[in-house]
């Protein structure tokens, strides 16, 4: 649970209803990273200026071990994430790659530096570019989760956004020639071992956004006010 008048975060048990862990920004005013939740405990770090650690510990707190010159690599919007496997996302600062929680120690990494990792299942990992310099374009690249061999390498438009991974294709919203978003709600997959564009689908309507809400793909289609009128589930 995220505390949002101090910027930290506190992670409980559910079955005792007690705090296991609990971190608060320091008196240095050093934001505290985020946590990943694995189905055996938990691994959380700090990004201290010049020491960067990874702190793995059991699902009753208790402190495994640790892992120099590595952070977790936070969500998007949230420091507390969860992952159903062995593999967590880290990043040192000049590369990112892939540590296993089981044995505290990292399985690959690729010196691509300045862009974010992104888990999109026990098999695959992604790599983002963020660099739209030579065009309104970015790039995707695929990796096997285990061993960090290169897989597919998929280029995606300025206007898309990324909105999930179904367990082949990589699904992407929006139109790729816009220079904002949201934008016409268009949705496209690519082949995570090619690299490919396998389909891609407008929605009926402007007013509708495509969501990934665990298994599923729907479409919500709303109103001018903002008002849900109708979800539609669709096939991955």
């Amino acid at each position: 649970m995220s505390d949002t008048t101090r910027g930290g975060f506190t992670i409980y048990r559910l079955d005792t209803r007690k705090a296991v862990f609990a971190r608060t920004d320091s008196e240095s005013g050093t934001p505290p990273d985020a946590a990943v939740l694995h189905p055996s405990g938990f691994v959380t770090s700090r990004s201290d200026p010049g020491d960067y650690r990874l702190e793995f510990f059991d699902s009753n707190g208790a402190r495994t071990g640790e892992l120099a010159g590595w952070r977790v690599v936070p969500g998007d919007f949230e420091r507390v994430t969860a992952v159903d496997g062995d593999e967590i996302a880290v990043s040192s600062g000049s590369a990112v790659g892939v540590a296993s929680t089981r044995e505290r120690a990292m399985r690959w990494d690729t010196g691509m530096s300045k862009h974010s990792l992104e888990l999109l299942d026990d098999r695959y990992a992604a790599v983002e570019s963020d660099d739209y310099a030579q065009g309104r374009t970015g790039t995707w690249t695929v990796f096997d989760a285990q061993t960090g061999d290169q897989q597919g390498q998929a280029t995606i438009g300025y206007g898309q956004r990324y909105l999930g991974f179904d367990g082949t294709r990589l699904l992407f919203d929006g139109d790729p020639t816009a220079n904002h978003r949201p934008n016409v709600p268009i949705l496209s997959a690519y082949d995570a071992e090619t690299g490919r564009q396998s389909w891609r689908l407008p929605a009926p309507t402007d007013t509708a956004q495509w969501q990934v809400t665990g298994p599923y793909l729907l479409l919500i289609d709303y109103t001018a006010d903002f008002i849900s009128r109708s979800v539609t589930r669709y096939a991955p």
